[in-house]
């Protein structure tokens, strides 16, 4: 949708064209939109990606509150990077929750169906798991 941003120089009608800058915008549209159910362990951890365009591209939000600290963190590009950890980190609000990704721009926001998120804790010794 072109929308008319700033006409400098209209002083005839034949120069109208001449001044104008013209910004075609689109709302957000997904790429990738995550997946329904994400299931990860505590020996490897999980990712969700979650990526859009549109114009101006738009920014990536999650649902859940997810300050970047040593659990989880969202990378530059929007997507959402689960740390692999130990028992006594589990988190239920981190770890075993519903996640939804947010693409906002001037234009619009859409939001990704909901995202079934469940870190899981495997105990194993150094010889069972690789």
């Amino acid at each position: 949708m072109p929308i008319f941003l700033n006409s400098f120089n209209a002083r005839e009608a034949g120069a109208l064209w001449e001044g104008v800058i013209l910004l075609d915008l689109q709302g957000p549209v997904f790429l990738a939109e995550p997946p329904y159910k994400v299931e990860f362990s505590n020996n490897s951890g999980g990712l969700i990606d979650c990526t859009g365009h549109g114009s101006p591209p738009p920014d990536v939000e999650w649902s859940v509150a997810t300050t970047n600290h040593e659990l989880v963190y969202t990378l530059p590009n929007g997507s959402l990077i689960f740390y692999p950890f130990s028992a006594d980190k589990f988190r239920h609000e981190v770890h075993s929750t519903v996640y939804r990704c947010k693409l906002k721009n001037l234009v619009g926001t859409i939001l990704s169906r909901e995202v079934h998120v469940k870190g899981a804790f495997v105990d194993c010794d150094k010889n069972r798991c690789q």
